[in-house]
């Protein structure tokens, strides 16, 4: 939807606008799997890394892969959207794990690029924005990620849901 891109959003009109665009897109996104999109790596600014187990992170990687490898532009633009419900600890952190590992910019979407450029980077700003945000001292309890954890999992299932049709 056009009007959610050109205007600051509150956390509940960019939910709505992802789960609008999820159901405008329907069935016309088994057409695009090949093509995908990008998830802006903000995603990787998650949850402080020694709370967490490490099939959380391995979850985390895959959801984010998948739409970073998937070449589709439009998710990129949605999954920035979802970035937007993330708390200052996390952003502060991602800026600046991103310029660190990616000091050329993060990438787009397309055929031709990923998001971050490669899995191995991805990984790494992951990482970086859990070590950074642990060394601050925020309590993961006064962050408050899930919904942007919510987002992430609307633009991801579909994502992962081409993937599992692909492969049948």
């Amino acid at each position: 939807p056009r009007n959610c891109f050109f205007r600051e959003l509150s956390s509940s009109e960019v939910l709505a606008c992802v789960k609008q665009t999820e159901a405008n897109f329907g069935e016309k996104m088994n057409t695009f799997r090949n093509e995908g999109f990008v998830l802006s790596f903000l995603a990787m600014v998650i949850l402080v890394y020694s709370a967490y187990p490490e099939t959380f992170h391995s979850e985390f990687l895959k959801k984010i892969n998948c739409i970073a490898e998937s070449g589709f532009q439009p998710y990129c633009d949605l999954f920035i959207l979802c970035n937007n419900l993330l708390s200052k600890p996390y952003l502060d952190a991602y800026d600046r794990c991103v310029e660190e590992i990616c000091p050329n910019g993060i990438g787009k979407c397309s055929e031709d690029e990923e998001l971050y450029n490669s899995r191995e980077n991805r990984t790494a700003i992951h990482y970086c924005i859990m070590d950074e945000v642990e060394k601050e001292g925020s309590d993961k309890e006064e962050i408050g990620l899930n919904q942007f954890l919510d987002c992430l999992d609307i633009l991801s299932s579909i994502c992962l849901g081409d993937v599992e049709n692909e492969n049948k």
